[in-house]
Parts: structure tokens; sequence; C-alpha cells
């Protein structure tokens, strides 16, 4: 079955995995709204970007973004990965998610792939191993994230309220 790979531009579909943590279902509409969305899809947690998502965990503002991490092959969670707020873990082993969002290598089996949405979940940047060697670094991607904010004026400190203040009306 072929996939269309969601592309900047447009909105992210709703995902629901399984969390590592309580084993419950979980859903990227929690954070609809309310917070961007960095989601980050791994074959499993030894591949490299795990340590690119915990310093980007670190440096993230909570209340702004959130970054999910889904796996394709592990249930439980890593020792490596210490509970960061801001940081969700998710499962997904029938590696179908992968599949629909492009996260696979060149024999089809699970790889990484990350997409940037806004609290509204448009997707602002995507990167997928199917179409580049090298994932981001972390300052790539903050640079995207600190860009998604910057274009969103509806989720930062609203101009025209400053405008009103100012008794401006144009």
């Amino acid at each position: 079955m072929q996939f269309t790979l969601p592309q900047p531009h447009q909105l992210l579909r709703r995902i629901r995995v399984q969390s590592l943590s309580t084993g419950q279902e979980i859903s990227t509409g929690t954070y609809h709204g309310v917070r961007n969305l960095l989601l980050v899809l791994l074959p499993d947690f030894q591949h490299p970007l795990v340590s690119v998502v915990r310093e980007l965990a670190a440096q993230l503002e909570p209340s702004e973004t959130v970054a999910m991490l889904v796996v394709a092959r592990s249930t439980v969670p890593p020792p490596n990965l210490p509970a960061m707020q801001g940081l969700v873990l998710g499962c997904e082993p029938s590696g179908e998610l992968h599949k629909r969002l492009g996260a696979l290598n060149p024999s089809g089996d699970p790889s990484w792939a990350l997409y940037l949405t806004d609290r509204w979940g448009e997707i602002f940047a995507c990167w997928r191993s199917l179409e580049r060697p090298e994932p981001p670094s972390a300052a790539e991607i903050v640079s995207w994230i600190a860009f998604v904010n910057y274009q969103c004026e509806e989720c930062t400190a609203s101009r025209w309220l400053l405008d009103q203040a100012l008794g401006d009306d144009s």
C-alpha cells in the first residue's frame, strides 16, 4: 500500500500511540491548540537521534513545545532517557505509523523521521531518512521552533493587545 507523505503546510493527522510510561493511549490531539509538536519517529532507543532529542528536551520551553518520541521496536522506557518535562515517550510496535510518515530505510524497515508542527497541527518542517542521509542537528530544530513561534502570532503575545494598550487603532 502506498502512502502520500505529509508535507509542510499540510495538517498532520492526529496520531495515537501507546505511552511507554503508563501503557495508556496517548494522542497528538492532547496538544492541539496548546503546544507546538516535535514528533520524532525512531526504530529503537539505540538510534543516535536519542541524544539529540535529550538535548532538545532540555532546551524546549514545555509550555510552548512538546517532543513526542515514538519508537517502533520497544515497549519499555529506555534507561538512557530520563523522564523530562516536555518529552513524551510512545511506541507503535506494528510499524504502520513509521510507514505512513516515511520513517523507513531503503529496505522498508523502520528508520527515523521528524515532523515539527505549530500548535494547530500545520507542518512547518519535516526531515525523513528516505530523503536525506543525516538527521538534523538540535540547533537546526531549535531554529525551526523559533521560526514557528515567530510565524504564529496567535501563539505568542498578540500585537493587537499592545496596540490597544497604546491606543493605536490601526
